[in-house]
């Protein structure tokens, strides 16, 4: 790569994250700018709507009680070639 970057910043380190973030664009060869835009689109839209992560609740268990009313064995299967 051979860039460097200096910068002076208030902030934590979110803040030196997200300016690094910047750079790496700023300095991307022009062919990976579309794919570099996509994913940060893709990433941005699952970060920005937490509900379409959360996980599909506790199905709900009901109990029963039945009667048997009667039963039945089954004949053998027989397979005939």
């Amino acid at each position: 790569m051979g860039d460097e970057l200096s910068f002076w910043t208030e902030g934590g380190e979110s803040t030196v994250k997200r300016l690094l973030g910047c750079a790496m664009i700023a300095v991307m060869p022009e062919e990976g700018i579309e794919e570099a835009l996509q994913c940060l689109k893709d990433i941005l839209e699952f970060w920005h709507h937490p509900a379409q992560r959360m996980l599909p609740s506790t199905p709900t268990i009901h109990h029963t009680t039945a009667k048997v009313l009667s039963i039945s064995e089954r004949p053998d299967l027989i397979i005939s070639e």
